[in-house]
């Protein structure tokens, strides 16, 4: 159980990223390399993120079979 919680909490910060992504992105200024730096940081972050939500489904899967 504690599982599909972790995974719903993690589902709800990659769509948090996801907008400040987004945000990030309409208001960054092309001549600045800090908001370059801020939107791959970001990026970076939702990737981590996308892994972990990945490795719990795994998780949850091998323990339902068993």
């Amino acid at each position: 159980m504690a599982k599909k919680i972790d995974i719903q909490y993690l589902e709800q910060r990659y769509v948090a990223l996801e907008k400040e992504i987004a945000n990030a992105s309409l208001h960054r200024r092309v001549d600045d390399p800090a908001d370059d730096l801020r939107v791959a940081d970001l990026k970076y972050r939702k990737l981590i993120i996308a892994d972990e939500i990945e490795q719990h489904r795994r998780t949850v899967e091998h323990l339902a079979m068993n």
